[in-house]
């Protein structure tokens, strides 16, 4: 068949076969003596390997059939690859880039390798697999067995149908020949069906096959985060402040599915161990996750797929300031009540303290805090300055007593650092950490700066520069290194100072080591 000639005959696919299977059975009524030509047929390339998860150029197989046909480059992807099984776990950016490798590469690029490596090879099966009860039945309506994608997904241990554990199919996928595909042989198979008793394992095949047959395409990770937050918020492992209670929820989760099980799925938790890949999970820290774990979790939160994607009774909002998914349900009948209510109060009585509302209206105020916290800071009575604020330190100090205080310490602290046994940058940090009282120097400093002059202007002249401390530290080594051995070399001082490429070249410190070599060696 030549690169742009259309099928003479084909093998249609059959309900949830994958593509591998389809090519396996085509080759075999084909009469090809050769899988080169099979290729041919289907690519135009001899360089389309078994692929059985992400199929490649997808548009040349898309050409081989009429315009109109349900044989598209997205039929094939989405009804007969495992690409809908990982889509709605993807980030939104990258998930077109993927369908583009799967349509028009011939290779698996950078996209796919990235995916494969970040996710890890949890579950990895070497064989291909088989439900008996699903064999006998495709006999039975088809004629013939093939490989159902399902039975392929790592992670799905039982058939979803029929709760039978899968068999796996006797020739190992990783012994099959390049270029070669495998066709689904009866006189291999053993029908002898082993019905599961593991609830677990079904419902994860139920939750797997659930999203093999929807369209989820169009979820993407940002939007399965938010849904998480969601659950979590309803089933209390999380504040809608954005905080998650880490702890309880590994506690939660691992006895729910109990260790033994997470085993199996390659999702082990050991409690005593923080960062394990749950608390990345719960903190987002990876772009690409594992659709084994989105679905452990998902089954811990809400028990089914459906519930999951479909449920829509809370309205969810992002805090676009600091990226973190806030969940708010509000009734609007109580919130315009309860608004009246505080309105009403603060009418009544005028001089009120913002504590003595939350004290008599404390049901109001807990509510419009949690759900309505923009009108709630509105409408309250103006906050009443307390003993400690900004506003009461500032009426109540002595500036220029606190500023000679203040300046008495700057310096000792200089003398202390310059009298250290070897040099030290002259930082603020450091100065501040010197005096003993960290915290009120810097926050003086800071946000009182134009009612402290003399400590001030002394901190800005004493703080160094790196080129100053660099500067000062070499005087320091030139002496240490001509008591020790009555001359200087330029090397020595050099590798003894540390000096970073760029600062090494200055002007300045040239200078300074040239000027110390002449006064010792003279």
């Amino acid at each position: 068949m030549g690169t742009k000639e259309m099928f003479y005959f084909f093998t249609d696919p059959y309900e949830d076969e994958i593509l591998y299977s389809v090519i396996a059975r085509y080759h075999y009524y084909a009469g090809n003596t050769s899988y080169v030509d099979t290729l041919m047929d289907f690519f135009g390339s001899i360089t389309n390997i078994s692929v059985i998860e992400f199929p490649r150029h997808l548009s040349v197989l898309e050409s081989r059939f009429k315009k109109g046909t349900k044989y598209t480059s997205e039929y094939f992807i989405n009804q007969h690859s495992l690409f809908p099984y990982y889509a709605p776990f993807l980030p939104s950016k990258v998930k077109d880039s993927y369908i583009h490798e799967m349509k028009y590469s011939p290779n698996h690029g950078m996209q796919f390798a990235l995916l494969k490596s970040s996710i890890g090879n949890l579950c990895k099966q070497d064989k291909l697999r088989y439900c008996p009860l699903c064999t006998l039945k495709d006999i039975e309506m088809h004629g013939e067995a093939y490989f159902h994608r399902i039975h392929q997904v790592p992670g799905v241990f039982v058939c979803p149908e029929h709760n039978c554990k899968l068999k796996n199919y006797p020739i190992e996928k990783g012994k099959v020949k390049f270029g070669h595909y495998v066709k689904c042989n009866t006189k291999h198979l053993d029908l002898e069906p082993q019905y599961n008793t593991n609830i677990k394992l079904k419902e994860v095949a139920d939750c797997t096959s659930y999203i093999l047959k929807h369209a989820l395409s169009s979820f993407n990770k940002e939007e399965i985060d938010i849904r998480y937050f969601n659950y979590l918020v309803h089933r209390g492992l999380a504040l809608d402040t954005g905080y998650i209670r880490r702890a309880k929820f590994k506690q939660e989760f691992v006895n729910y599915y109990g260790n033994e099980f997470l085993t199996l799925m390659d999702s082990y938790i050991d409690l005593t161990v923080k960062n394990c890949w749950i608390d990345k999970f719960l903190l987002k820290s990876f772009e690409f996750i594992n659709p084994i774990r989105h679905i452990l979790v998902m089954l811990f939160l809400c028990k089914n797929a459906q519930t999951f994607f479909s449920k829509k009774d809370a309205y969810i909002k992002i805090n676009l300031e600091n990226r973190r998914p806030k969940l708010f349900t509000i009734n609007i009948e109580r919130r315009d009540r309860y608004r009246k209510e505080i309105l009403q109060y603060i009418i009544d009585n005028p001089g009120s303290r913002r504590q003595d509302l939350r004290r008599a209206m404390s049901k109001q105020h807990r509510f419009l805090f949690e759900k309505d916290r923009e009108w709630f800071e509105a409408n309250l009575p103006a906050p009443i300055p307390r003993k400690g604020t900004i506003t009461s330190l500032e009426a109540r100090v002595n500036w220029v007593n606190r500023d000679v205080e203040l300046l008495k310490l700057i310096k000792k602290a200089r003398l202390d650092i310059l009298n250290e046994d070897k040099p030290i940058r002259i930082s603020q940090m450091l100065i501040a950490k010197k005096t003993g009282r960290k915290k009120i120097v810097l926050n003086l400093l800071s946000k009182y700066k134009d009612k402290l002059p003399m400590s001030s202007n002394c901190l800005s002249g004493i703080i160094e520069t790196s080129e100053e401390f660099y500067l000062r530290k070499i005087d320091y080594i030139c002496r240490e290194l001509y008591q020790e051995k009555g001359f200087l070399k330029r090397h020595e001082i050099l590798r003894k100072a540390s000096l970073t490429k760029s600062y090494k070249q200055t002007p300045k410190i040239k200078e300074r080591i040239q000027d110390n070599i002449s006064r010792y060696n003279s």
